[in-house]
C-alpha cells in the first residue's frame, strides 16, 4: 500500500524489518534537515527512517508505516509537533515514543515520559543514543 500526500511525495511503508531494524517516522518541514536525519540514521543505523514533512502527512502515514519511533520538529507548517504527538496518543492503540527537535519549545509541555526533547542544534551522536534508549525500553515493555 502506498501513501500519497499533496506535495506529490508518496511514502511505501517499509517491508518488514530485517534484524532489529525498526522504524524511524521524521517529521521535519526542512527538506535538508530531513534529508540529513535520513541518510544518517541510513548510513549509522539498522532503522528504516521513513520523512515526511507536514503534520498531516504524518497523521495520514502513521497508521500504515507504524513507526517505533516519531522525530518530531516542533514548528511544522501546518500544526505543532505536539499536535501530532497528542493525536498520535489519543488515536494509537500502541503510541511510539517521540522525540521533539526545536530551537524553542515551551518546555512546560513536556508533560509525559513518552516524549523527549532535544534543543537545536544537537550533536548526532546524542539523537542516535535518545533514540537508542527510547527504542529498547519500548521493547523491553513489550
Amino acid at each position: 500500500m502506498e501513501t500519497q500526500f499533496r506535495t506529490g511525495q508518496s511514502i511505501s511503508p517499509p517491508e518488514q524489518p530485517m534484524g532489529d531494524g525498526k522504524t524511524i517516522m521524521i517529521v521535519e518541514d526542512d527538506v535538508a534537515i530531513g534529508s540529513m536525519l535520513v541518510e544518517m540514521l541510513r548510513q549509522e543505523t539498522c532503522y528504516r527512517p521513513v520523512h515526511v514533512t507536514t503534520g498531516e502527512q504524518a497523521l495520514s502515514a502513521v497508521s500504515s508505516v507504524h513507526p517505533h519511533l516519531l522525530l518530531l520538529d516542533y514548528r511544522l507548517p501546518d500544526m505543532t509537533g505536539i499536535n501530532v504527538y497528542t493525536e498520535v496518543m489519543n488515536n494509537q492503540q500502541a503510541p511510539p515514543p517521540a522525540i521533539m527537535m526545536s530551537a524553542c519549545f515551551p518546555t512546560r509541555l513536556l508533560a509525559t515520559d513518552r516524549l523527549t526533547y532535544l534543543q537545536k542544534p544537537f550533536e548526532l551522536d546524542l539523537l542516535l543514543e535518545k533514540i537508542d534508549q527510547l527504542v529498547e525500553s519500548e521493547e523491553k515493555k513489550i
